[in-house]
């Protein structure tokens, strides 16, 4: 949702929805706040009586009584007026973390060289997130592409969450990819939580052992996929055969099932089209460019496939299913995707 996206930068590639500013070097950390919109800070102003008169500071101590949380400029008066932006009615327990600790959180944990990729602003100030590169690209053999693993970063002023981290394969650039870097790192349990400045250093240990959980993973990862590299399957009619499983439910035996159904009559000739239709999709793939040339006849071309044909080519019935099931779901599909691969891979 574009709407929400107030101020940000990104490094080198710009952002799916063309906002922001596109940098070709990483920045440092005082333009990265700058361009970001991090520059400024969280107050409490107290509210106001239905007459208009203040209440008294000593009831609102002795008392849980509510304040006004909002946005105020660097250096300026503590007063909402300065940057207009009211964000929560809040009680006298609000965590009020300021932007700067996700810098010092980020320094602290990986501490110098690191890049910050993205940083953003969102929802007049109510929300904020830096993602910082961790610097152990994968590559496959034959794949000239990269594969990034970065450390996400979200804060949340409204009252509605508090310092988050974890680290992540999703590029923070607007509301859905922070909501979808947060989901991942909840999925995989890499993620990390810090609701009071009090003692914030002594989670950097508990983020560094998620950052190496998430290291080992790839690993794993990385030896499938280069495993996948190494098994040729040059036959045309394999191929055909792995795409129309993977447009159905993913077994080489739901292919057969399927020409059964078809001679009973079972199915319509426009079911019968559509999954034509969305075979030749997949088969088209293999002379594209999404898939390396030298794995255009092996087990990870395969995989290539299959994962876009999920991602990207099935039909969704709004931007918001695009986005959930891109980024934001666990895809049981996806998942079962490499016992397919295997499978046909066998056959070859």
């Amino acid at each position: 949702m574009p709407a929400y996206f107030d101020q940000g930068f990104m490094v080198r590639e710009a952002a799916w929805h063309r906002m922001g500013t596109v940098l070709a070097e990483y920045p440092g950390r005082d333009e990265a706040k700058r361009l970001a919109g991090h520059n400024y800070r969280i107050i409490e102003t107290p509210l106001f009586e239905r007459y208009g008169d203040l209440i008294d500071p000593r009831y609102m101590e002795a008392t849980d009584f509510k304040r006004l949380v909002c946005v105020a400029e660097y250096g300026q008066e503590d007063s909402c007026a300065v940057h207009g932006n009211k964000l929560k009615v809040v009680g006298k327990e609000f965590p009020n973390i300021p932007n700067d600790l996700m810098y010092e959180f980020a320094e602290a944990l990986l501490g110098e060289g690191l890049q910050y990729e993205t940083g953003i602003t969102m929802k007049g100030g109510a929300a904020v997130a830096l993602t910082v590169v961790l610097p152990e690209p994968i590559t496959i053999t034959g794949d000239d592409s990269i594969t990034l693993q970065y450390l996400g970063l979200s804060l949340h002023h409204d009252g509605t969450g508090a310092f988050k981290g974890r680290s992540t394969s999703v590029r923070q650039v607007c509301w859905n990819t922070t909501s979808a870097s947060e989901a991942e790192g909840a999925r995989l349990g890499t993620d990390f939580t810090i609701r009071h400045t009090k003692n914030w250093q002594d989670r950097v240990a508990d983020a560094r052992n998620a950052i190496k959980g998430v290291r080992d993973d790839l690993k794993v990862y990385r030896a499938a996929m280069e495993e996948f590299a190494a098994m040729p399957v040059h036959s045309p009619s394999l191929r055909e055969l792995f795409a129309t499983a993977v447009v159905l439910d993913q077994t080489t035996a739901s292919v057969s099932r399927f020409k059964a159904d078809v001679a009973r009559g079972h199915y319509t000739p426009r079911v019968q089209r559509n999954v034509e239709e969305a075979r030749d999709n997949v088969l088209a793939l293999f002379n594209g460019p999404t898939i390396p040339e030298a794995h255009r006849h092996t087990a990870y071309g395969l995989h290539l496939a299959g994962v876009e044909h999920f991602d990207h080519l099935r039909s969704y019935r709004s931007d918001d299913t695009y986005v959930g099931r891109t980024l934001l779901n666990h895809e049981p599909a996806k998942a079962r995707l490499p016992r397919l691969v295997r499978e046909i891979a066998a056959m070859a």
